[in-house]
C-alpha cells in the first residue's frame, strides 16, 4: 500500500467520508454526486491494493485503514487550505492600507520599484509611505502605528519587540563641494571633518562610534550643525557652502555627480546597515510577510543591479580603492 501515491482530492474524499460517516453525505459536502464518489473510492482502493471500506446493506462504511488515512492526511490538508487563505489574503490587500515607515536614506531604497512589485502581488493594495527619525519609527511600529518599517540600525542591538531582517549593507562615505577646502587632503579624518559644520539626518550610528572621546564646542556645534531628513535639501546646503555631509553610495550615487561634490578621503569610510522591522504581532501575518518579502527582494534586485556598475561609478568620484558593499 503507497498511501504517497494519493493525491490531495482523493485525501480529501477518504477525510470527508470518515467525517461525515458515509459517502451520500460526503458527496453532498464535496459537491458531488453520490456515483462520482464510489467510483472514486473503487479507484483509490484498486491503486493501494486494500479495501478502505466495508459495505453494510447498502452503505460504504469506512474501516480502520480509512481512518487511520484520514487522521495522518488531516495536517497535509490543513496546511493546504492554509496556503490558500495566505494567498487570498496577500492577494487581495489585507483591506487595510500597507503603511510604510522609512528614514532618510531608506526612502530612495524604497522607490516606484519596490511599490510596482507591491501592487503586482496586490494590484488593489493602498500604500502609505511615513517618513521619520530612527527613534520615532521603532515606537510607531512597535505599537502597530506602521506596518513595517524600513531603516538603518546597528547591527549589535537588536530592538525589542520587533522582528528584523537585514536588507543591504553599503559604504559611506564624507561628501562636500567640488571646491571644498578640504578637496585632496588624503588624511582628513573625522576630527578633521568636523572643522566644518556637518549636514545630516542626525549623527548616525557609525559616525557617533568614529567622533573623538572629547569634543570643543567648535566640534559639538558642527557635529549637528544642519539636520533635515532630505537628503536633496542636505546636498544643497553642501553645494551653497563649506559644509560637509555623509551618506551611503546608492544616495551619492543618486544625487550626486562628479562636477558638483567630491568625495573626502575615501579611505576613511563608514558602514549603513539597512533592516526591514516588524513587531512580533504583525510578523504572524501573511500579508505582512508576504509585503516584507516583496520589499526585500525588490531593494536586493535593484541594489545588485546598482552594483553592476559601481565600480566605473565610484572611479568618477575618486574612489580607486574598489568597494566593500554587500546585500
Amino acid at each position: 500500500m503507497d498511501i504517497g501515491s494519493l493525491d490531495l482530492r482523493q485525501l480529501r474524499q477518504i477525510a470527508e467520508i470518515c467525517r461525515a460517516g458515509g459517502v451520500t453525505r460526503a458527496a453532498h459536502m464535496l459537491g458531488i454526486s453520490q456515483p462520482t464518489l464510489s467510483k472514486s473510492i473503487r479507484r483509490i482502493e484498486d491503486q493501494l491494493g486494500v479495501p478502505l471500506f466495508d459495505v453494510r446493506g447498502r452503505s460504504l462504511v469506512p474501516n480502520v485503514l480509512a481512518h487511520h488515512i484520514a487522521s495522518r492526511s488531516a495536517a497535509i490538508l490543513e496546511n493546504v487550505e492554509k496556503v490558500g487563505r495566505e494567498v487570498r489574503a496577500i492577494a487581495s490587500g489585507h483591506g487595510a492600507p500597507l503603511r510604510i515607515g522609512v528614514g532618510a536614506a531608506s526612502r530612495h531604497l524604497c522607490d516606484r520599484i519596490v511599490l510596482a512589485d507591491l501592487l503586482k502581488m496586490s494590484p488593489h493594495l493602498r500604500i502609505e509611505m511615513h517618513q521619520d527619525v530612527v527613534p520615532n519609527l521603532m515606537q510607531r511600529v512597535r505599537s502597530s502605528e506602521l506596518d513595517v518599517v524600513i531603516t538603518s540600525h546597528r547591527r549589535d542591538a537588536a530592538p525589542r519587540g520587533l522582528v528584523s531582517l537585514a536588507v543591504l549593507q553599503d559604504d559611506v562615505y564624507f561628501v562636500a563641494r567640488a571646491n571644498h577646502p578640504l578637496r585632496g587632503c588624503r588624511d582628513a579624518d573625522v576630527p578633521r571633518f568636523l572643522e566644518y559644520p556637518i549636514a545630516s539626518p542626525g549623527l548616525y550610528f557609525d559616525f557617533q562610534r568614529a567622533l573623538p572621546t572629547t569634543l570643543n564646542d567648535a566640534q559639538t556645534r558642527n557635529a549637528t550643525a544642519y539636520v533635515c531628513q532630505d537628503y536633496s535639501s542636505i546636498f544643497d546646503m553642501v553645494l551653497a557652502s563649506d559644509s560637509i555631509t555623509y551618506a551611503p553610495w546608492f544616495i551619492i550615487d543618486r544625487l550626486c555627480t562628479p562636477d558638483n561634490v567630491v568625495v573626502l578621503n575615501a579611505k576613511m569610510r563608514l558602514s549603513y546597515y539597512s533592516y526591514i522591522f516588524v513587531n512580533e504581532i504583525a510578523a504572524s501575518s501573511p500579508f505582512i510577510r508576504g509585503s516584507v518579502e516583496v520589499i526585500r527582494r525588490s531593494i536586493a534586485t535593484a541594489y545588485e543591479d546598482g552594483m553592476r556598475s559601481a565600480k566605473t561609478r565610484r572611479l568618477e568620484f575618486g574612489i580607486t580603492d574598489g568597494y566593500s558593499a554587500s546585500n
